[in-house]
């Protein structure tokens, strides 16, 4: 019944329910009075370098241990898989004593920790949204102590985290569970929740959490809405048939990923020196001064591509840092520099050579590749613990921005948005393109070679310069390059003081068969 095809049968079409809401709530505890610190009945664990991570001080429901044996951990409880509620399944059940000693709480029967029990849920909502349901996720914000379930307060940096995942399964939406602070009934058992409320009655929000660490609760969850803000006009947009999400430590995932993307690796490093066991997973490029790779099987990332329509030009992605070790200033922490590799053999980023690589929360261009090139690996910088990045790759000659290769355009119809500039390289542009400029974007040649249509054709190439629908602009600037302009239309100039090219100390300027086209009131 639980199978994500029977509820897609049995209860969305048969209800008629349009959108698809689940909860998880995946760092849980055992009830125990004091907390149990026994290892092996108490799961959950927590990183020793929280502020405070002593098991039963200040409600801390978790075990301590190393940030790199926490941040494993962490894997292993969001990935386990399968679910008990999947056909086949056996649920497990564990009985808990409680050193409180009454006939309510002496025996309590209860499910074992529910291990698996997140990526069932996003392999569902992945599933609902391909099949036209949108997903809106209940990620765990709260600490809940009851006979019969236990849910440790998330870190800040697991909260980041448990907002950034459902976003690569096709979240459109996060509504937190849960806001109050509840004293439940204390006797014969403890019974308490903790959410976004202060516990003074005031209705004030939350500062500390019960780790006790130092940005305050409510603002890191107030900074996950103002990024979801920014990256809604593109999660909202995205179809849901062509987004997928990779667990990269997962070998089988990642190589569906190397398999069916336009990437070719992706690697994170960490300071240190000397080479990890692993070899083989040594990126073919020199290895930055001072960093060590880790292997793929470490790489603990959550790597999502999307798109808007089969045919955008645009494509997306998404890398989510899965570690969640806060930081210190001796970097044994989570975080990780992510860097990224295109496979050059790829058809799925057609047309051009040249690719910016834009971050879409600050619109900013992070890196620039070649996609002609083997081991073109573009630095996205460090990723704090749990952090997330949405990035755009839009072909430069479009986005504006350096080249880092030649340019070869043919065939092509597009808005060039800003200034584009050839770094010394050649930009060729072949019959049957259309580019249309704003009032700031042009081709800056400095070096190089500007060719434009084919000196031996006959009759009209059909290459179009011009302005943007209601606006103008003001021409190409050639500076000590080769240019070679035969068979084309420019038009849409500013003003009659504007140029369709604008040459200086070009040795070769071989221009013919031209149309030069003016406003009438020029």
């Amino acid at each position: 019944f639980f199978e994500p095809a029977n509820i897609v049968t049995n209860i969305m079409e048969k209800v008629g329910f349009k959108y698809f809401f689940a909860e998880c709530y995946p760092m849980t505890g055992r009830y125990s009075d004091p907390p149990d610190t026994n290892p092996d009945s108490t799961f959950s664990r927590i990183p020793n370098t929280l502020p405070n991570h002593t098991p039963g001080n200040n409600h801390v429901l978790a075990l301590d241990t190393t940030p790199a044996r926490y941040d494993t951990w962490l894997q292993n409880n969001l990935d386990k898989y399968p679910f008990f509620l999947e056909d086949g399944v056996e649920p497990e059940y564990t009985t808990v004593n409680s050193s409180r000693k009454s006939a309510a709480c002496t025996t309590i029967l209860r499910l074992d920790q529910q291990e698996g029990y997140y990526q069932w849920i996003m392999k569902i909502a992945d599933y609902m949204g391909k099949h036209g349901y949108p997903f809106i996720h209940m990620p765990q914000a709260h600490q809940w102590y009851w006979p019969g379930e236990v849910r440790r307060e998330p870190t800040n940096e697991e909260l980041d985290l448990l907002a950034n995942i459902p976003i690569t399964y096709g979240a459109k939406g996060l509504m937190y569970f849960y806001y109050p602070y509840d004293n439940f009934e204390q006797s014969p058992c403890i019974k308490y929740g903790i959410g976004m409320e202060n516990n003074d009655n005031s209705g004030n929000l939350r500062e500390a959490n019960v780790y006790n660490e130092t940005k305050f609760k409510w603002h890191v969850v107030r900074d996950i809405g103002l990024r979801m803000k920014d990256w809604a006009p593109y999660i909202m947009s995205f179809d849901d048939f062509n987004r997928h999400s990779y667990i990269y430590r997962d070998e089988t995932e990642r190589t569906a990923l190397l398999s069916n993307s336009y990437f070719a690796d992706v690697v994170t490093y960490i300071y240190g020196s000397g080479a990890p066991p692993c070899t083989n997973d040594a990126p073919p490029v020199t290895i930055p001064q001072g960093m060590r790779y880790e292997c793929n099987e470490d790489r603990y990332l959550q790597v999502a591509t999307f798109k808007k329509t089969v045919d955008d030009g645009n494509k997306y992605f998404m890398i989510v840092n899965r570690r969640c070790s806060p930081v210190q200033n001796d970097y044994n922490d989570g975080r990780r520099d992510v860097r990224v590799a295109f496979d050059y053999n790829s058809n799925q980023l057609p047309n051009y050579n040249i690719w910016n690589i834009i971050d879409v929360e600050t619109d900013a261009i992070v890196g620039t590749f070649n996609k002609m090139l083997y081991n073109n690996y573009v630095d996205l910088g460090w990723f704090n613990p749990g952090e997330g990045r949405l990035y755009k790759i839009m072909p430069t000659v479009i986005g504006g921005g350096i080249l880092t290769g030649d340019e070869v355009i043919s065939g092509q119809s597009f808005t060039c948005e800003a200034p584009v500039y050839n770094n010394g390289y050649n930009i060729t542009i072949g019959a049957n393109t259309t580019i249309h400029f704003n009032d700031s974007s042009k081709f800056v040649m400095d070096g190089g070679v500007f060719t434009v249509g084919d000196q031996n054709a006959s009759g009209s190439q059909s290459i179009t310069s011009d302005a943007v629908s209601g606006s103008s602009w003001k021409g190409h600037s050639f500076t000590n390059c080769e240019v070679n302009i035969y068979g084309a239309t420019f038009s849409g100039l500013a003003n009659d003081t504007t140029y369709a090219v604008n040459i200086i100390d070009c040795p070769v300027v071989d221009i013919r068969g031209c149309t030069f086209n003016t406003n009438n009131s020029l």
